[in-house]
């Protein structure tokens, strides 16, 4: 591997891939943990999306956590607010009302009208992938519109999606995640990261059993450069994926190996040499 070839790159780029897999084993970690209840409210200063779906999960409100996932990813979290913008959408500004996935699904155009009325009072505050996403009501990328094509991608029940996925595609966890990864792309403002990142958070929470097979380089940025800074340039898109493939197998990252090497890649190459530490 040309990139690393000299040790202060390599020993970046290896410092690179230990940040990512404690971003990655952080959430393992917290599914070990006995998540407060108060972490699941929106209201609370520690409302957390992530705890929440386990907090969820763990209590057997299996949709509740699949929607907290999907919400979680499309707000992102923001460098100093951290979730504030989910916060208020979750709790619809304090009306005692949650955004629940129950409640959404049987009244949306309740929620559209609240959305309509309520959403220039909702804190602009996106997290780094997300950070052109917009929150105006008519926009097409608005959440009313976006939420509309999650629900319609869903089809009412999570856990009824992934039965059926397994169905058509098989048990494979990489073979599932591949096909849902395809599937998603119906889903408004979702892009390759967007659903990378929410589907490899389901593997993680445990909602499914899935894990990328690849880090998907059609439509990256970061990732594609990372690779071709590490291997060279020359390549297509697809041999890239099959050497990270490889390097991912042979460091024996455990099944979420593909989600380290697309973070490290991405933030290595933004400073190969010297080494920063990158937050969300």
């Amino acid at each position: 591997m040309p990139g690393v070839a000299d040790q202060v790159a390599q020993e970046v780029f290896v410092q690179q891939i230990l940040d990512s897999i404690r971003r990655v084993d952080f959430v393992y970690t917290q599914r070990q943990r006995n998540i407060s209840a108060v972490c699941a409210a929106p209201t609370s200063d520690a409302f957390d999306p992530i705890k929440a779906a386990i907090y969820y999960f763990a209590n057997n409100q299996i949709e509740e956590a699949f929607w907290l996932v999907f919400l979680s990813t499309f707000t992102g979290k923001h460098k100093s607010k951290k979730w504030i913008m989910l916060s208020e959408m979750y709790s619809m500004l304090g009306t005692g009302q949650l955004l629940t996935w129950d409640y959404i699904n049987n009244n949306f155009q309740q929620f559209s009208s609240w959305y309509e009325k309520n959403h220039p009072n909702i804190t602009r505050a996106f997290g780094n992938h997300r950070k052109f996403e917009t929150l105006k009501a008519h926009a097409d990328g608005s959440p009313i519109n976006v939420f509309s094509s999650y629900i319609h991608w869903v089809g009412g029940n999570h856990q009824e999606m992934i039965s059926d996925a397994i169905v058509k595609i098989g048990p494979d966890p990489k073979d599932l995640f591949d096909y849902l990864f395809n599937a998603m792309s119906a889903v408004k403002q979702f892009g390759r990261t967007s659903r990378f990142d929410y589907l490899t958070m389901l593997g993680k929470v445990g909602l499914a059993h899935i894990e990328p097979p690849n880090i998907y380089l059609q439509g990256s940025t970061g990732p594609l450069g990372g690779a071709k800074l590490l291997f060279g340039t020359g390549f297509t898109k697809q041999e890239y994926e099959g050497k990270i493939t490889e390097l991912g197998d042979a460091l024996t990252l455990g099944p979420m190996s593909m989600q380290v090497l697309e973070d490290s890649l991405c933030n290595w190459q933004k400073s190969p040499r010297v080494y920063k530490l990158f937050i969300g």
